[in-house]
């Protein structure tokens, strides 16, 4: 968002919570728009804004978000970037990989002890729907926000079930969290360096469990950009006709 307002682009930026706002408070210059929208919600932002070109900076798991944004983009008639973080090279013994929320946790439900999940509250269903005990062994990480509490609640966790904290976590912070619960395994997303990968991996390295990474969705879209600058490459592109 600062490289498309250095560069002097008008960016209308849409947020899914109050706590995204918050972050973009940062940029002035950058209207924001609080709010879920599907595709029909996208295009008529779209229209209404005068928009010329949709850049996809989703988490690379909110697959609804990309599906809608391309299906917006192309009822608009406008150019698509989806941005994506980097995958991480996963080349560590201690990686297990499955390959949705709902393989791991048929995984999880057959080992003994106890687990912990930095999945996000989006996916916690997957979990307590899938491991009878989870109300023994489970413990999730989820961000301080009323929101994401609920979802635990309702999905059947209590107080002694669930760490509110907001990142970014250290290797130390993640391995005395893990102490802490008595973990046997962590379960995580493949979120990239931003999202504390390489910290994750430490930690499950130097306490002597599995870190089990759930892969990314496969939601047919083109391969995204993974550098900021080729994304600013490809907006001056479309919008200026700059090669």
């Amino acid at each position: 968002i600062n490289g498309l307002s250095k560069k002097g682009f008008g960016v209308l930026a849409t947020v899914a919570t109050g706590y995204g706002a918050k972050l973009l408070e940062a940029y002035p210059d950058v209207e924001v728009r609080d709010g879920r929208l599907d595709a029909g919600g996208m295009l008529d932002m779209i229209k209404s804004s005068g928009a010329g070109l949709l850049i996809d900076a989703s988490h690379p798991y909110a697959e609804a978000v990309s599906i809608n944004a391309r299906a917006a983009s192309r009822r608009a008639e406008i150019p698509y970037i989806r941005f994506e973080r980097k995958k991480t090279a996963l080349d560590a013994d201690n990686i297990v990989e499955a390959a949705s929320f709902e393989a791991a946790a048929e995984v999880l439900n057959n080992i003994k002890g106890n687990i912990f999940l930095a999945v996000g509250s989006k996916n916690i269903k997957s979990f307590t729907r899938r491991i009878p005990d989870f109300g023994e062994r489970l413990v999730a990480r989820v961000l301080p926000m009323s929101e994401a509490l609920k979802v635990c609640e309702e999905a059947g966790l209590n107080a002694g079930n669930i760490i509110a904290a907001k990142g970014p976590f250290s290797v130390e912070m993640n391995t005395a969290m893990l102490k802490y619960c008595n973990a046997c395994i962590m379960v995580t997303k493949d979120s990239g360096d931003a999202g504390g990968m390489a910290e994750k991996m430490e930690a499950c390295r130097k306490a002597g469990i599995p870190l089990m990474v759930v892969k990314r969705p496969d939601n047919g879209s083109e391969k995204g950009l993974n550098s900021i600058d080729e994304v600013l490459k490809q907006t001056c592109f479309y919008l200026r006709g700059e090669s």
